[in-house]
């Protein structure tokens, strides 16, 4: 397992005893969603004028149905 994802799986495991598969992997995803969103919010990528990273960001999370 890549060691990115392996940190975000212990994090998503920390404090979900509680949590039944379902509800586990959900959360496991919307920590991976968060991740993602979080590396397009901190790109220099060059994107249009009209367009910011941080809208990215919240385009991908929103695609997920992350809260925003």
């Amino acid at each position: 397992m890549n060691g990115q994802i392996k940190k975000i799986f212990d994090k998503a495991c920390t404090g979900s005893a509680h949590l039944d598969e379902l509800e586990f992997c959900e959360h496991f995803a919307k920590l991976l969603i968060q991740e993602c969103a979080t590396i397009v919010e901190n790109s220099k990528w060059n994107l249009p004028r009209d367009h910011k990273a941080i809208d990215q960001a919240n385009l991908i999370k929103q695609n997920f149905g992350v809260e925003l």
